[in-house]
């Protein structure tokens, strides 16, 4: 209901081949321009499938694909058909779309009334560390709950091909951070709590997170 598409092409940021230090004059080489420059990223990823994602009340992320660009210019739609290539479920569902002590929220129980699980609009960008350039997808889920997802989209393929499998799901997958019944995974800086970590605060995420 939420989620609005969003959509995923070639890498286009206005990101220099060369980082300064404003703050340190002294010419102290940068580690980030000892690796793969932007342009090089962006020739590299050109014809990579462009993916629009998704997310949906049936408990998952969907990414489905809408051809790609030979050239900054040069669209190729023949493998513009819509065809799902991903379809990624956050755990934080995985744990509350089947609960025998609840009907309602059983998808296979016949009280069954609508739920919200992803849906909120994800946010996409690239960022750099190890030496490359990567294209995150940081979502969240709106009213079905409060966590946060994060998977590494750089490269669904090429020329319309599918490179996100279950064998690839561990790269794929960078992490997710929950709070659910004063259980979470998020920890703070000095903030040692053992009865209300601040991991706590995190409720319903709606925004379209930026990177």
């Amino acid at each position: 209901i939420d989620s609005s598409p969003t959509w995923v092409g070639p890498p286009n940021a206005p990101y220099p081949n060369v980082w300064a230090d404003k703050y340190d004059t002294t010419g102290d080489p940068l580690a980030e321009n000892s690796g793969q420059t932007y342009a090089n990223f962006a020739t590299t990823m050109q014809s990579r499938t462009n993916v629009v994602y998704a997310g949906a009340n049936d408990g998952l992320l969907h990414g489905f694909r809408s051809g790609y660009f030979s050239a900054p210019t040069t669209y190729q739609p023949a493998t513009n058909d819509g065809y799902e290539i991903m379809a990624y479920m956050p755990g934080y569902i995985v744990n509350h779309i089947q609960n025998a002590t609840l009907p309602a929220v059983n998808y296979s129980d016949p009280q069954y009334g609508h739920k919200f699980d992803v849906d909120a609009p994800p946010g996409t960008g690239d960022l750099f560390y190890g030496g490359v350039w990567h294209t995150w997808l940081v979502g969240g889920l709106g009213p079905g709950g409060n966590a946060l997802y994060v998977l590494d989209i750089t490269n669904p393929g090429n020329a319309g091909a599918n490179n996100f499998s279950e064998g690839t799901a561990a790269s794929t997958v960078i992490g997710e951070w929950s709070n659910s019944g004063g259980t979470t995974n998020l920890s703070c800086v000095n903030d040692s709590s053992p009865t209300n970590p601040c991991g706590n605060n995190l409720g319903s995420t709606f925004g379209v997170p930026q990177i």
